[in-house]
């Protein structure tokens, strides 16, 4: 064949015991064979690989080995790579690594529909033990498959340095080269990007890089600290990377992040370091406090490591001999602490053990009493009383009086006090009866994972379910899940023995994708749904946005606060607060609009302000949040599960998504539903459109407002009843 679809070039040295597993790899692309060109560039190697890459090389047409007579290292061979390959696409694997068979079908026709310039797929370390490693920040970009025009808006991409798990447009990466390192693919990749018009980012195929856990056999990544060249490289790299900053403006800050990330552990770690005599230390650090000095706050606070964040600070305003003094304290601090916390652990596991056991052994006295057998033990958050879990409760204590149902709570409000006060079996979250009937409890259930534990139920389970070998843990949810939350969800995260779901969808994608068996996945409708029937609606309408984890997640409530005031989610939802055409609009059909801030957001809860009468800033500790689902008429929101809610009443619901891209690619994967596809309502981008929409919707009468989209409810929501607490109760009742 004269021409080829994708060209793959892999650098080979002395990886006898897993260049075939590459190869095969690649061999195997659904793509075809003979549509890929790839090209083994044997570095010398002094053990059998070259062997190997021949015997492909007679069996394959598409495969050509190259040999260099001397080692020249990787770069090196994969620059001889670049100057042999043909096709109009190009990528690198690694001879010790492999990747999914669809990589190559997959990239080239993304590219070819997208017009991309380069190819972006997911990557994740094989471990032949099972052991899992942590990924860089690039890691978050892989949460969904997307088109990005303007890498600004998504700045880990800057640590997506490898180029093997990357596709390249040939004409646009034929003028680079791979400079003589042993990190030597961070400026070609970094400089490929910058030139990239577009990128196509994926998770529908993988690269796994191995990770070589045999005795003898470590990469040159785990002896970073340890090998001198690797310093030297390093800084090397960091230079050239701040000198990219006067070709690139636009990304100075990006680079600076990867800066400020990636040098600071081995301007650390060389201060300790006796490889290094006293001027090569000093030269190492002024050479440094170059690349640092620029660097603005905002994008060292990027770190998450305090102490990397106060290095780096501590670089820009000192000279060597008082950084110098500063690591070494720091590094003596360190030791004692750490010895510290060795002694401290211990001494909390066995009290912890001590704890447990007695607890263990006071549960099994309690279970004596007629009172505290057969104890199904329900919560929600542990401060909450308005959601599934006390819905269920109330069932039981209303309808099965047999069952020992018990509610933890702890902390209540006012409104949570008068929801409780007609209902007995209420037991203090995390009090002395928590513990007794957790361990001593027939079934575990809880609306939020891992809450109604009184300690790490696997490990509990270990070492203690022999003594209540009947016990269950059924999990009601929050709210419908709609995106791939399976690495949180999914069985090998979680002990649950039954997942609860309130919709058909729902039900199969859970089932199919979590990783379940059937019998531990029921489609009941979740238990609050009893409580959606024949419900009268207000003139209000909820603007209820759901969390921002990038927001709410942050080690410093400073820091937070500042990346929150300057975030669009603020900016967005506060400038509909203060919108004289919205409150126009509620004026002149007597209407108010209540803006709930998600749980997590709740500490932001200050920052919104309003000068319309129309308009109410709610608090969430302030709220009976389900009573004001329940009772508004219609629902704004950008992706939060309360639009079900909505739906299975028939009320209308409008999605407001001005970052769809962002949030898939930080927050959630995307699951089986599709907004456009699938929605109860239309989505909308911006604030405009959204005052229109909600004006054409409040001039329809109220019977009317969701006959659009009354098909998809009806066949989302395939039960619609009073029956949900009933089927749950059965299939709680039923597990074996």
């Amino acid at each position: 064949m004269d021409s080829y679809q994708i060209s793959v070039i892999v650098p080979s040295y002395n990886v006898e015991e897993y260049l075939e597993d590459c190869v095969n790899s690649l061999i195997n692309q659904t793509l075809g064979i003979n549509n890929i060109e790839i090209i083994i560039v044997d570095d010398c190697s002094t053990d059998r690989s070259l062997q190997i890459a021949r015997r492909y090389e007679e069996n394959y047409p598409s495969i050509k080995v190259l040999k260099h007579h001397i080692n020249l290292g990787s770069a090196a061979a994969r620059n001889s790579g670049l100057e042999y390959a043909s096709a109009k696409y190009i990528t690198f694997v690694d001879a010790d690594d492999f990747i999914s068979d669809n990589v190559c079908k997959y990239a080239v026709e993304k590219l070819e529909r997208t017009e991309c310039d380069l190819f972006l797929y997911e990557y994740d370390y094989y471990s032949e033990s099972g052991k899992k490693y942590a990924r860089n920040p690039s890691a978050k970009l892989f949460s969904s498959e997307y088109e990005i025009s303007n890498i600004e808006f998504f700045p880990e991409i800057i640590f997506a340095t490898s180029v093997c798990n990357k596709v390249f447009k040939k004409e646009n990466v034929q003028t680079l080269r791979f400079e003589a390192s042993r990190i030597e693919d961070v400026l070609f990749s970094t400089e490929s990007l910058f030139n990239a018009n577009k990128v196509f980012i994926s998770n529908k195929c993988k690269y796994f890089y191995r990770k070589r856990e045999a005795s003898g056999a470590i990469s040159k990544t785990d002896t970073y600290f340890s090998d001198k060249r690797n310093y030297q490289d390093h800084l090397m790299v960091n230079s050239k990377m701040n000198d990219l900053k006067l070709k690139y403006p636009q990304y100075a800050e990006m680079i600076d992040w990867f800066n400020a990330r990636s040098l600071q552990p081995f301007l650390y770690n060389i201060m300790g370091n006796s490889l290094f005599s006293h001027n090569e230390k000093k030269e190492f650090f002024y050479k440094s406090k170059q690349i640092f000095k620029r660097i603005q706050l905002e994008t060292i606070n990027k770190i998450d490591n305090p102490v990397a964040r106060s290095n780096i600070l501590a670089v820009q305003k000192s000279v060597f001999l008082k950084f110098f003094s500063r690591v070494i304290i720091l590094k003596v601090k360190n030791k004692i602490r750490r010895v510290g916390q060795k002694v401290w652990n211990a001494t909390k596991k066995l009290t912890k053990v001590t704890s447990i056991i007695f607890f263990v052994m006071l549960s099994q006295i309690f279970r004596l009493l007629p009172k505290y057998r057969n104890v199904w033990l329900v919560t929600e958050r542990g401060d909450e009383a308005q959601d599934n879990g006390f819905s269920f409760y109330k069932f039981l204590r209303e309808n099965h009086r047999e069952i020992n149902a018990y509610f933890l709570i702890d902390g209540v409000s006012t409104a949570e006090k008068d929801r409780l006060k007609n209902y007995d079996h209420i037991i203090k979250y995390k009090g002395i009866m928590h513990k007794i009937l957790f361990c001593g409890a027939d079934r575990l259930i809880t609306a939020h994972r891992g809450t109604v534990e009184a300690w790490n139920y696997r490990l509990y389970k270990k070492y203690f379910g022999w003594l209540a070998p009947r016990q269950k843990y059924v999990f009601l949810q929050h709210g419908i899940t709609k995106d791939d939350v399976s690495d949180v969800l999914g069985k090998e995260n979680t002990s649950f023995d039954l997942f609860i779901t309130g919709a058909k969808p729902e039900y199969e994608y859970i089932k199919s994708t979590f990783g379940y068996n059937a019998s531990e996945v029921a489609y009941t409708g979740f238990a609050r749904f009893d409580e959606l029937h024949n419900v009268l609606s207000n003139r209000t309408i909820l603007l209820m946005p759901t969390w921002r984890k990038e927001l709410a997640w942050h080690a410093s409530k400073e820091e937070r606060e500042r990346i929150f005031q300057t975030s669009e989610y603020y900016l967005r939802y506060q400038s509909i607060l203060n919108n004289k055409q919205l409150d126009e609009l509620l004026s002149h059909h007597n209407y108010k609009l209540v803006f709930q801030l998600h749980h997590e957001m709740r500490c932001f809860a200050d920052h919104f302000t309003t000068s319309s009468d129309n308009i109410v800033v709610n608090k969430v500790e302030e709220s009976d949040i389900q009573n004001l689902i329940r009772t508004s008429s219609v629902l704004i929101t950008d992706y939060s599960s309360v639009f079900f809610d909505f739906a299975y009443m028939g009320k209308p619901v409008l999605y407001y998504q001005f970052d769809y891209d962002v949030f898939l690619s930080k927050h959630y994967r995307k699951g089986y539903f599709d907004y456009k596809r699938d929605g109860f309502g239309p989505v909308i981008s911006n604030e405009d459109a959204l005052i229109e929409h909600l004006q054409t919707l409040l001039e329809k009468p109220e019977s009317e407002r969701q006959s659009d989209y009354q098909k998809r409810v009806d066949d989302f929501f395939v039960l619609r009843d009073q029956d949900n607490c009933e089927r749950i109760y059965n299939s709680i009742l039923h597990l074996k």
